[in-house]
């Protein structure tokens, strides 16, 4: 995808956690890494990294989706996807990612 694409979707991204609503609601910070920090032209993907909270609803949903051999982490994909398939990958990384190693920008910080 080219550069201007990749950055409507993380536009769109944060326009929608801005919005709210459930679960995007419980976004704390959102950190963009990968080819798109690099300054890549064209991306393959925009990869970001999301740091939230959780309250009951999503202790229910997460519990539920273990029992039963789910990954607990895809709502919270699809609303931060939006309408869009498969351009941005969120990656469930408890901790800071910079403390990782990885070269990160934060993108958000609610609060």
């Amino acid at each position: 995808m080219r550069r201007e694409r990749a950055t409507r979707l993380l536009e769109d991204l944060i326009t929608r956690l801005e919005q709210g609503g459930w679960p995007l609601g419980l976004v704390d910070e959102v950190y963009v890494f990968g080819s798109y920090v690099r300054g890549a032209l064209e991306p393959n993907d925009v990869d970001v990294v999301v740091e939230h909270g959780t309250d009951k609803r999503w202790l229910g949903e997460s519990l539920y989706a273990s029992i039963n051999g789910r990954d607990a982490y895809v709502g919270m994909r699809q609303a931060l996807r939006g309408p869009y398939t498969g351009h941005l990958l969120s990656v469930p990384w408890p901790g800071h990612p910079a403390g990782r190693g990885l070269r990160v920008v934060p993108a958000l910080a609610q609060g």
